[in-house]
């Protein structure tokens, strides 16, 4: 049995939703790549791009714009809280 579903041109050029995961002033790749791996078994692989948010970054990049979740897994929060509020 075959399904067929009709072209929407609209839908095949939309841009996939960001995640941005935050792990603190360090870089912890362990733990952003658990936190990675959870969001993709939970949410599907290509729902969303997910991206790792450097301290760096935080302040400098425009990606509040363009972003659906922050996921702030540092016992630093206030850090966070810092740079966003300036």
């Amino acid at each position: 049995m075959y399904h067929v579903f009709p072209f929407r041109p609209s839908d095949s050029w939309k841009k996939v939703p960001n995640i941005l995961i935050y792990t603190g002033r360090r870089f912890h790749t362990a733990l952003y790549n658990d936190i990675r791996c959870l969001l993709r078994s939970l949410l599907g692989a290509d729902s969303y791009t997910i991206y790792h948010l450097q301290h760096e970054h935080i302040s400098a990049m425009p990606w509040e714009d363009n972003c659906e979740l922050v996921v702030i897994a540092t016992q630093q929060v206030s850090d966070w809280g810092e740079l966003v509020g300036k």
